[in-house]
């Protein structure tokens, strides 16, 4: 009779359990948590078994495993490469230039005043003008910290040719609007050697970019 008794009990206490967590799990579900522990949404609540159920994710963690972190971590950027020092000389070698045209250009026209040596030196000092503004934009257009990094996953390499080329193709340009005013000066004066220094000063100019440009790696990395 006793054991009939609790049976029973037993019966009616496994009932009321089952109905609790039935209505407990249909007002409350479990969370989900980012991979630092803030709760970024709510678990489905699909039986009384999901009750109270808490999900751990890793949302928030980077593509090298650190929570919330920038993707920096495993890149492999060990031999970066400080370029600006080198900028500040391309700058500093095609704006000398540019005056030296300039410098040619004011000769020339207090040798002649005619209308024919006005054009010239304002065209070409023009050209030097446009020439200088693209070599400067050219310039600063590349990181001055150039990354060199092993992770091929999150970064790809860059090419610098093009930027190395120009920047020589700029430099060489200026020389030569150097040397065309010097042309003229040197048929004005009736002096084949007029204008000599300025023609030296181009040209060092000129190989001080093309030294310049040496320092810049071939390729750099750019990494999301």
């Amino acid at each position: 009779m006793i054991k009939k008794i609790i049976s029973s009990i037993l019966i009616i206490f496994l009932l009321l359990i089952t109905d609790l967590s039935i209505v407990f799990a249909d007002q409350e579900c479990g969370y989900v948590f980012d991979c630092a522990g803030n709760i970024v949404g709510e678990g489905e609540c699909q039986d009384f078994l999901h009750t109270n159920r808490v999900i751990f994710t890793d949302i928030g963690r980077d593509e090298c495993g650190v929570c919330y972190g920038n993707n920096d971590t495993c890149l492999g950027c060990d031999e970066n490469i400080d370029i600006s020092a080198t900028q500040l000389k391309l700058d500093g070698a095609t704006g000398n230039l540019k005056n030296l045209v300039k410098t040619v250009g004011r000769k020339l026209k207090r040798i002649d005043s005619g209308a024919r040596t006005r054009r010239l030196v304002i065209n070409k000092t023009a050209e030097a003008e446009a020439l200088y503004v693209s070599s400067w934009t050219l310039a600063w257009s590349v990181p001055s910290v150039q990354l060199q990094c092993s992770n091929t996953s999150l970064c790809v390499s860059v090419s610098n040719a093009d930027v190395i080329e120009d920047a020589i193709e700029y430099a060489d340009n200026l020389r030569s609007l150097v040397k065309k005013l010097v042309r003229r000066l040197r048929k004005l004066k009736g002096n084949s050697t007029a204008g000599r220094k300025y023609i030296k000063q181009a040209t060092a100019l000129y190989d001080s970019v093309v030294e310049s440009t040496k320092v810049i790696p071939e390729t750099s990395s750019s990494c999301n």
